[in-house]
C-alpha cells in the first residue's frame, strides 16, 4: 500500500516472506484467536455471575477463596516438582541439558522475538556498560511510527460483525496505557545502566566489538506480539507493512571483540546456559579492525590480536556451513585454534574443543546449548547478582571466528 509520508530504503516484496506450506495464513490465526477469546468472555460471565450470586447473601466484600489463587499456584509448583520422569528428563539423561532445568525455575534473557516486555528482557538490558557508558546497541533504524494504513484484505466484508467497531471505545484507552508503559521502560533501562556506570578496575573489561547486526531476524521497535506492537519497521525490511514480530534475533561477537559482561540477578541454583548459533557469518562491527577492541583497551594502550592467543595456532580451518543439516552438525566443533572463554565473578575459564564438547548440545533443529554452570553449591544457596563474561580469542574474524548468543538462563 503506497504513502505519501514513507518511502521505504528497501524495495519492498509483493507478498510477505518466510511461508511455509504448513504455516497458517491470517485467516486460521484469525479465527483461533476468536475461538481463544470466546472462552475468555465464558469464564469471565461465569466469574461475574458466581461474584454476584455470593455478594448476594453474603454482602461485599467477595470473600477471599473466590479470587486468591496462592492455593492454586503453590498446588500446581507442587505437582510439578513432583512429576514422574518427562521428556525433559530423558533429555537430561541424553546429555542435553542437566536435570536440574526441569524443576527449576530459571530467569532468561533473549533477542527472540516477539517476546513480553522486550525493553527489560532482552540481551540488552543486562549487559554490563563500559567504562564510558557504551553498550552494544541495534544497528537498525525505525523508518516510521504510528499507525499503519489499512490492509483491505484484512478488513470486514460487507454486512459481517464488526469486531473492530465492537472494541473501538477501549482502543484509546488502551494505547495510551500501551505509551505510558513504553515511556516507563525507556526511562527504567535508562536509569539501569546509569546506574552501573564506574571506572572499571577489574581484569575483565567489557569490550567495544559484539554487535546486533541489521540482519533479517533483528527486529527493532516494540516487539512484543500483540494487536498494539510496533514492529518490523527497520530499514533492514523489504515487507513494511507485515508489521513482522518473528525473528530469532542475535547478538554477534568474534575474537577482536573483546568481553561481553552481563549481570546475572538473583542467582542462587548455580545454573547457567546460554543458546547459541553459528550460521551468522561475519561480524561486521569488527571489519577493518586489526586489534582487539580496535586497539582500545580503558584508553589506556593499543592491544594486539595475539596478545591473547597463547601460542594457539590461529590457521583456522574453513568450513563452509551452506547445507542447513551440515551447518547444524558440524557446529559441534570449534574451528581449529578457536577458543571461547567465561568468567564468573572474574574467574577464567577456557573452553577448548575437548571442554566445548562436554558442554555442547544440538538439543533442536535451531536450539544449541552450551551449558556454562551447573554447581548446586555455587552461592551456597543464597541468592546474587552474578558478573558472567564471555569472549573468543584465538582467532582473528571472519566467519569461522564468531559466537553467536541469542539466549541466557540462569537459575
Amino acid at each position: 500500500i503506497d504513502r505519501d509520508d514513507v518511502t521505504p530504503i528497501k524495495a519492498q516484496r509483493e507478498v510477505v516472506a518466510g511461508g511455509a506450506s504448513w504455516h497458517p495464513g491470517f485467516r486460521e490465526h484469525r479465527l483461533t484467536g476468536r475461538v481463544l477469546t470466546m472462552w475468555f468472555l465464558h469464564a469471565l460471565e461465569d466469574a461475574l455471575e458466581t461474584w454476584m450470586d455470593v455478594t448476594v447473601t453474603a454482602g461485599d466484600p467477595l470473600p477471599d477463596e473466590y479470587w486468591h489463587i496462592s492455593d492454586d499456584y503453590e498446588g500446581v509448583k507442587k505437582n510439578v516438582s513432583e512429576m514422574t520422569d518427562t521428556y525433559c528428563e530423558e533429555g537430561s539423561t541424553a546429555g542435553l541439558w542437566p536435570k536440574r532445568v526441569c524443576f527449576v525455575p530459571m530467569y532468561g534473557r533473549t533477542e527472540y522475538t516477539p517476546r513480553n516486555d522486550p525493553d527489560n528482557t532482552s540481551l540488552r538490558s543486562i549487559i554490563k556498560p563500559t567504562a564510558d557508558g557504551y553498550v552494544p546497541e541495534l544497528e537498525i533504524k525505525v523508518q516510521y511510527e504510528g499507525d499503519d494504513l489499512p490492509i483491505p484484505t484484512l478488513q470486514e466484508p460487507e454486512g459481517e460483525i464488526d469486531v473492530v467497531k465492537i472494541v473501538s471505545a477501549k482502543k484509546g484507552d488502551v494505547r495510551r496505557l500501551e505509551s505510558h508503559n513504553n515511556a516507563a521502560l525507556t526511562t527504567m533501562k535508562q536509569n539501569s545502566h546509569q546506574s552501573v556506570l564506574r571506572e572499571l578496575d577489574e581484569a575483565i573489561t567489557p569490550g567495544r566489538g559484539w554487535s546486533f547486526p541489521p540482519a533479517g531476524n533483528n527486529h527493532a521497535g516494540y516487539c512484543d506480539g500483540s494487536f498494539y506492537s510496533r514492529c518490523g519497521r527497520g530499514d533492514n525490511q523489504d515487507c513494511l507493512l507485515s508489521g513482522h514480530n518473528d525473528g530469532r534475533g542475535f547478538m554477534l561477537g568474534d575474537g577482536l571483540s573483546g568481553w561481553v559482561v552481563f549481570t546475572l540477578k538473583d542467582l542462587k541454583e548455580g545454573l547457567i546456559i546460554m543458546n547459541i548459533d553459528g550460521w551468522h557469518g561475519e561480524n561486521p562491527k569488527t571489519v577493518g579492525w586489526t586489534q582487539v577492541n580496535d586497539g582500545k583497551r580503558r584508553g589506556l594502550r593499543r592491544v594486539d590480536a595475539v596478545d591473547l592467543l597463547d601460542d594457539v595456532n590461529d590457521d583456522t580451518r574453513d568450513l563452509r556451513f551452506d547445507d542447513d543439516e551440515v551447518r547444524l552438525s558440524q557446529r559441534r566443533l570449534l574451528p581449529e585454534g578457536m577458543l571461547v572463554d567465561y568468567a564468573l565473578n572474574g574467574q577464567i575459564t577456557t573452553l577448548d574443543q575437548a571442554e566445548w564438547e562436554k558442554r555442547y548440545s544440538h538439543s533442536q533443529r535451531v536450539v544449541e546449548l552450551l551449558t556454562i554452570l551447573d554447581d548446586p553449591n555455587f552461592t551456597g544457596g543464597q541468592a546474587q547478582d552474578v558478573e558472567f563474561a564471555v569472549r573468543v580469542r584465538g582467532c582473528n574474524r571472519g566467519k569461522d571466528c564468531t559466537l553467536s548468543i541469542n539466549h541466557v538462563y540462569w537459575a
